[in-house]
Parts: structure tokens; C-alpha cells; sequence
């Protein structure tokens, strides 16, 4: 069994560098700067930007690329919100086990969003754009029945530019 970090990943991805689609036809500029990562296979630029909508509030992120194997993408991304808080993102693009999931954390609690249990999650990965539009989401979700409060719709873009050839800190391989 595959143990996820503590947070989990909503994302909206940035198109271009410069520019973010906003869904309503419309884009808006991006102000998200690269960071820099290192692993011990591949030290990388991580220019991968992304746009997160949970909540009815609506996040610009960093994020890692991952590429563990072949054909499997992994983003997992974070950032300081304008009340400073903290947003944490994890998407996962493997077959048969896709996964989104957002935490944020406005500096005295952490509300986690995942998508509902009863309904297909489509994690679509092309043209280096991981991308997964209208999530119905739930906040303290059990995993024995399901159950969980309804927090609306989501969406989370990302655009990767680069990629780290690896899995991310902490996962183990099995």
C-alpha cells in the first residue's frame, strides 16, 4: 500500500509562462516565480506553474514534475496565500490510481480537499499539462465509508516545463 504525504493536491495549471487561463475564456498574468529542487537523480529547475480553485477561492502554485516511470506524472506543489497561510497540492496521473488533493492551511488549521469516492476522477496528462476540471471536493473524508462534508467544485492546472526523474521526497518505491 502506497502512503501519501500529509497534504494532497488540487491544482490549476498555467499555460504559457506568462499567462494563466482563468476557465471563463478570460487569462490573467502570473506572478509565480520558479524554485529549485534537488534529488539525488536529477537536479532540476522547477518551473512548473499551476492554478488551484477550491473552496471558491482560487491559489497560484509552484510545483515539482516527477516522473517515476514511464508514463506517470506526479506534481506536487505549494504556496504562501496572500493572508499567510499555506496551500499544498499533490496530483498523481498513474493509471487506475489517479489522485488530487489540496490542503490549505491559514496558520491555525489545515482544511484537506479530495475529490468524492462515488465518482470517476479524470486526471488528464497532455502535452506536458496535467489538468482535472470540476472535482466535486469533500473535506474530512473517510476512507472506510466514504462519507465526507461536500465542499463544492475544483479545478488544477499545471503546466510542467521540467522534470525530475524520480519520485518525490519521502515516497518509497514498492
Amino acid at each position: 500500500m502506497r502512503h501519501l504525504p500529509n497534504f494532497v493536491v488540487a491544482i490549476a495549471l498555467i499555460t504559457g509562462g506568462c499567462s494563466i487561463e482563468t476557465g471563463d475564456g478570460g487569462e490573467r498574468l502570473t506572478t509565480a516565480e520558479p524554485t529549485t529542487t534537488t534529488t539525488e537523480a536529477t537536479i532540476a529547475a522547477s518551473d512548473a506553474v499551476g492554478i488551484v480553485e477550491v473552496g471558491g477561492e482560487t491559489y497560484e502554485i509552484t510545483a515539482d514534475c516527477y516522473t517515476p516511470s514511464a508514463g506517470n506524472v506526479i506534481a506536487v506543489g505549494a504556496e504562501t496565500t496572500d493572508t499567510g497561510g499555506r496551500i499544498e497540492v499533490y496530483v498523481e496521473t498513474f493509471d487506475g490510481q489517479q489522485y488530487v488533493g489540496v490542503t490549505v492551511f491559514d496558520g491555525e488549521s489545515a482544511l484537506r480537499y479530495e475529490p468524492v469516492v462515488d465518482q470517476p476522477l479524470e486526471v488528464i496528462w497532455f502535452d506536458n499539462v496535467v489538468r482535472v476540471d470540476d472535482i466535486s471536493l469533500v473535506t474530512g473524508l473517510d476512507l472506510t465509508t466514504g462519507d465526507g462534508a461536500d465542499a463544492g467544485v475544483g479545478s488544477v492546472v499545471i503546466e510542467c516545463r521540467s522534470f525530475i526523474e524520480a519520485l518525490p521526497p519521502g515516497f518509497v518505491a514498492r
